[in-house]
């Protein structure tokens, strides 16, 4: 039954088509990008929303956190992969999250007014 479920769905989401993504998050999430690739680390603080959930490298409550693990948070492998990677949308409820993915670990940025923000970073494996 749990499996006719899931199913039931997956084929629900498949029909109602993955949201498209919008000119202003397109062009955020290059910002996001180009911010990464600098080491900005201004410009990645103003698109983040703190605390930032993550149960890999534990909850990041402050801009001083962030600073202080944004080496181990985005080592050169994980830098190179967010700089190659899309955002792939995902609808939850009524609210359309993206995320991009750097095996095994998802980074998900949810729109708050006109910005795109980093709200969590999440190790699928844990």
């Amino acid at each position: 039954m749990k499996l006719q479920i899931i199913s039931l769905f997956c084929i629900t989401q498949a029909l109602a088509g993955t949201p498209e993504i919008p000119q202003n998050v397109a062009s955020q999430w290059a910002q996001f990008q180009t911010a990464l690739k600098a080491d900005d680390l201004s410009t990645l603080l103003s698109m983040a929303k703190f605390p930032i959930r993550s149960n890999e490298f534990g909850d990041i409550k402050t801009p001083k956190a962030f600073r202080e693990r944004y080496k181990t948070i985005f080592p050169k492998k994980t830098k190179h992969c967010l700089l190659a990677s899309s955002l792939d949308p995902q609808k939850l409820k009524k609210q359309v999250l993206y995320q991009a993915w750097c095996e095994p670990i998802r980074f998900i940025f949810k729109q708050a007014g006109t910005k795109l923000l980093l709200t969590d970073i999440d190790n699928v494996n844990e």
